[in-house]
């Protein structure tokens, strides 16, 4: 069963925290508004920081260009033909539009100076859900 955040109290400092996406934010020291602050913060939609559509194209032709030059031809061809195909894909599906998980900018940033195998197996696993 997955967890989920729960307020705590840290008696050193007085204050109510909750850890929320891995980062603890201070609910203040009063443990009624502290659940108050508690539960808006529940309520709100997950703020992500997404990359441009544009940045996933850039690291596959980077990707592309490196496995040319570092991969046997095969190689470069079976990751070409995928690739094309994955981007030439209409946006949107009969069950509407498609949800691509993208890894964090800074995990494209990886990509970007590392485009080895292994990052790529993480990167086409965000993709594994179309």
């Amino acid at each position: 069963m997955k967890k989920f955040p729960k307020p705590w109290y840290r008696p050193s400092r007085g204050l109510w925290y909750v850890t929320n996406r891995g980062k603890q934010q201070n609910l203040g020291p009063d443990q009624e508004e502290a659940f108050r602050r508690y539960h808006e913060l529940m309520a709100r939609p997950a703020e992500t920081t997404r990359p441009p559509a544009a940045a996933v194209l850039v690291i596959t032709d980077k990707f592309l260009e490196w496995c040319r030059q570092h991969r046997a031809h095969e190689t470069y061809e079976w990751y070409r033909w995928r690739l094309q195909e994955f981007a030439s894909c209409e946006p949107t599906t009969h069950r509407g539009p498609r949800r691509v998980s993208l890894p964090p900018l800074h995990d494209l940033a990886e990509c970007l100076r590392e485009p080895t195998a292994a990052v790529w197996l993480g990167v086409g696993q965000s993709f594994s859900s179309l």
